[in-house]
C-alpha cells in the first residue's frame, strides 16, 4: 500500500483547482504527509487489545502491499491486519476500506468496531467498506484493523473530501413544533406540504426528544402534515396516517425486554409526494420485526389529509428506511432508500419491479448512509444523502452529500458536500416560479426546527446553497389602549 509523493502532490493540486461560479474553492489542504505501516499475523493475537492504538505489533509480518496479503493466508486459516496511517482531516472523510473474505469479517478503527454489515457488492473479489456513519478516526495517527478467515485481506483507499466555502446560512423557524427530517412538496392544488419525523402525542409524548431518557425517536403516532400557500404561513393538518387507523403489516408494536423500547412504534423520515394526481406517503418504521427488516410502506390518497390506502397491506414494499419515490420523465417510478439503493417500482406501487442497485459515487462506496432523495434537472440526476463527517478540529457534523450522473443508475460523479451541518435529510423542491429550495431541520444554533434555505446550480451542474432563507411572517402587534 505504498503511496507515492507524486500522487499526493497531484491530489493537493486538484483540490486547489476547484473553482466554480458561485462555489468558492476550499482552502488549500494541509500537506498530505501520510505515513503508512502495514503488518499482519496468521496467529491469533494473545491480547484481546490487538486493535488498540498502543498495541505492540512489532513481531507481526511487515509488508508494503496490503493487496498481496490474502495470498499468504491458508485456505482454512485466519489473518489479523493492522494498518497505521497519519492522515490530515481532508483525507479522512472519504477514507474507506476494501475487504476480502470468504466469511464474516471484522473491521476496527482505533479499537472500535465498525458496522459488521458494512460490506457492499464485491468488485474483483474486494468489497468496498464505508467507515461511516460514525467515524472513529481523527486527524493524525489512526490504526485500522481487520480480522478475517480464509483468503482474506484489507486495504485502505484515501480520497479527498470535496467541499467548497459556502455563504453563511441563518435559518428561521417557520413553525413552533419540534421536528426532524423536514421535507416539502408542491401539491396539485398549488399549496406546499411539509412532513417529517414528529414527536408523538401518545406514549412517550415530549420524551420523544429527550435524549437523556433513552426514549428519543422511539415513539410517535405516524405521519403528520403541514400546509402553506406561500412557504411562510403553515397550518397543521394533524396526523394523516396513524398506526391506530392505517397500519397493516407494521401494526404490531416492538417487543423487547427493555422497558425503554418495549411497545414502541414510530415512523422515521416519511416523505410526501404528489404524483399522477395522487398524494403519496412513503414511510419507514423504527424497528425490525419477525415479518419485516425495518420496512418501507406506501400509502395513497386523493387528498393530502387522506384517507390513505396501503398499496401493499401484507408486507413492506422493501426492507430499509428513509425512502423516497422518484418519477422520471418517462413516468417510470423508482424507490430509493437508505445507503442509496435504487430500484424500479411496479406501476401500482405494490412492490419493486426487479432488484435494487447501489448508487456509488466515484470516491466512496455510497453517497450517504440515510436521508436519501433524488431529483432531476435537465438531463442530470442528483442523489443526496446524509453522512456524519469530521470537522477540521475533529468534531462531527451531519452533512448532506450529493453526487450526479447522466444515467439514473450511474456511473455517478464524486460525492461532495451540499450542506455541511443540515443533518443530511435534504430534499430540494421548486416553488411556483421554478426557484429551488430545500427544508432544514438543524443547523448551527438551529436544532429540531423547520426552516427553508435556497439552493442553485452552477453552469456545469454543481449544486450549492445560496444562503437565502425563507423568513417567517411578521407578527402583527395590536395597539394597546392605555387605561383611562
Amino acid at each position: 500500500m505504498k503511496i507515492s509523493k507524486h500522487s499526493y502532490l497531484s491530489l493537493s493540486l486538484a483540490l486547489m483547482l476547484i473553482t466554480l461560479t458561485g462555489w468558492v474553492a476550499a482552502q488549500e489542504p494541509a500537506p498530505a504527509n501520510v505515513t503508512t505501516s502495514i503488518r499482519y499475523t496468521l496467529t491469533a493475537p494473545a491480547s484481546k487489545d490487538w486493535t488498540a492504538k498502543d498495541f505492540d505489533d512489532s513481531t507481526w509480518t511487515k509488508t508494503e502491499d496490503a493487496a498481496s496479503i490474502p495470498a499468504a493466508v491458508p485456505k482454512d486459516g485466519e489473518v489479523w491486519i493492522r494498518i497505521r496511517c497519519d492522515l490530515p482531516w481532508e483525507l479522512i472523510n472519504n477514507t474507506y476500506a476494501k475487504v476480502k473474505g470468504s466469511g464474516p469479517v471484522e473491521v476496527y478503527i482505533n479499537g472500535k468496531q465498525t458496522d459488521p454489515k458494512g460490506g457492499y457488492p464485491s468488485i474483483n473479489g474486494w468489497r468496498p467498506w464505508p467507515l461511516t456513519p460514525h467515524r472513529n478516526d481523527q486527524p493524525g495517527v489512526n490504526i485500522y484493523c481487520f480480522h478475517g478467515k480464509g483468503s482474506a485481506g484489507f486495504q485502505l483507499i484515501h480520497e479527498p473530501w470535496v467541499k467548497g466555502s459556502y455563504p453563511e446560512i441563518k435559518p428561521q423557524a417557520l413553525i413552533e413544533e419540534k421536528i426532524r427530517d423536514a421535507n416539502i412538496i408542491r401539491g396539485g392544488d398549488g399549496n406546499y406540504y411539509m412532513t417529517g419525523t414528529f414527536a408523538g402525542t401518545e406514549g412517550d409524548g415530549p420524551l420523544f426528544f429527550d435524549y437523556k431518557s433513552g426514549k428519543h425517536w422511539k415513539n410517535n403516532d405516524g405521519v403528520k402534515i403541514y400546509r402553506s400557500p406561500d412557504l411562510k404561513n403553515w397550518t397543521d393538518l394533524g396526523w394523516v396516517w396513524t398506526f391506530k387507523n392505517n397500519a397493516s403489516w407494521c401494526q404490531e408494536p416492538f417487543k423487547s425486554n427493555d422497558p425503554l423500547t418495549n411497545g414502541k412504534q414510530a415512523i422515521f423520515a416519511p416523505k410526501f409526494h404528489y404524483l399522477n394526481g395522487k398524494y403519496i406517503i412513503v414511510y419507514g418504521v423504527n424497528w425490525s420485526m419477525h415479518n419485516h427488516h425495518w420496512g418501507i410502506g406506501i400509502g395513497v390518497a386523493d387528498k393530502p389529509e387522506g384517507p390513505y390506502r396501503e398499496t401493499s397491506p401484507d408486507k413492506p414494499i422493501s426492507e430499509g428506511y428513509d425512502a423516497h419515490i422518484f418519477r422520471d420523465d418517462d413516468s417510470q417510478l423508482y424507490l430509493i432508500r437508505n445507503n442509496g439503493l435504487l430500484g424500479k417500482l411496479k406501476p401500482d406501487m405494490t412492490g419493486l419491479d426487479g432488484p435494487m442497485k447501489l448508487i456509488s459515487p466515484e470516491n466512496y462506496p455510497f453517497v450517504g448512509f440515510e436521508g436519501v432523495s433524488m431529483i432531476k434537472r435537465g438531463d442530470t440526476y442528483y442523489v443526496m444523502a446524509a453522512d456524519i463527517l469530521l470537522r477540521p478540529d475533529g468534531g462531527q457534523m451531519g452533512s448532506t452529500m450529493v453526487a450526479s450522473s447522466k444515467n439514473i443508475f450511474g456511473p455517478y460523479s464524486k460525492r461532495y458536500v451540499l450542506l455541511s451541518e443540515a443533518g443530511g435529510h435534504t430534499r430540494p423542491f421548486q416553488d411556483e416560479k421554478g426557484k429551488w429550495w430545500t427544508a432544514l431541520y438543524t443547523w448551527s444554533g438551529f436544532s429540531h426546527q423547520f426552516g427553508i434555505t435556497g439552493i442553485d446550480f452552477t453552469a456545469d451542474g454543481t449544486i450549492f446553497p445560496t444562503g437565502e432563507v425563507i423568513q417567517p411572517p411578521q407578527k402583527v402587534l395590536k395597539d394597546v389602549v392605555p387605561e383611562s
